[in-house]
């Protein structure tokens, strides 16, 4: 992989771990861990989605509308050249492919539970890298700090950071008092944690610990 692009993170990482960032960078992209999406990203996806489904919908409507003008207008489409109406029906086909496109990607962050499949990916691509330079994929937590006590453990911590990987958002409503009028709730959202290291790491062991896993 000679003079090919290599992520910045995925730098970062390999010298974390003391490897080539080349080996790092092709696991990445071989795992497609870039297109699982976490929590706070799928929530993003979602208003995506929504927003293109609701785009198409005025769409249609402002299509149809124009189904209503005099035989004689709509004639004029046709004469004219370059009209604007000619534009219609590829911004329909644009607005569907980027709709499909982000169902897509909402759907390689959805499954059963409150899973992070985004955290699960990093350490699940983690293992892969370790795999190929022979180092022990094992875990424990620190008596200490509850923290990894591995080098396994240690080194998806670290990946999720780099990675930025988080939870899902939060989300509160806060309520005012007053005494003259109604005031109306206000709802506040706040970035979700940093994803938690542990249920993946355990997760990246147990499939190579346990047999035909």
């Amino acid at each position: 992989m000679t003079d090919s692009f290599i992520d910045r993170r995925n730098e970062e990482f390999a010298d974390y771990i003391q490897c080539d960032a080349s080996l790092v960078q092709e696991l990445y992209v071989a795992s497609k861990t870039a297109v699982i999406p976490d929590p706070e990203e799928a929530q993003e996806i979602a208003k995506t989605v929504a927003a293109y489904a609701n785009a198409l919908k005025h769409l249609e409507r402002f299509e149809e509308a124009l189904t209503k003008l005099p035989d004689i207008e709509r004639g004029v489409f046709q004469i004219q050249k370059d009209h604007w109406s000619e534009a219609i029906p590829s911004l329909k086909e644009g607005l569907l492919s980027s709709m499909i496109v982000a169902q897509k990607r909402k759907g390689r962050g959805s499954g059963q539970g409150r899973a992070n499949h985004k955290a699960n990916a990093i350490a699940e691509f983690v293992a892969q890298v370790f795999e190929k330079l022979n180092r022990p994929i094992t875990f424990g937590i620190s008596g200490h700090d509850n923290g990894p006590s591995t080098d396994f453990g240690k080194a998806v911590q670290k990946c999720l950071t780099i990675y930025n990987v988080r939870s899902a958002p939060k989300k509160t409503i806060h309520y005012a008092r007053s005494i003259t009028k109604p005031v109306a709730p206000l709802e506040v959202i706040e970035n979700g944690n940093p994803a938690d290291w542990r249920r993946p790491t355990q997760a990246a062991y147990m499939r190579r610990k346990l047999p035909n896993a």
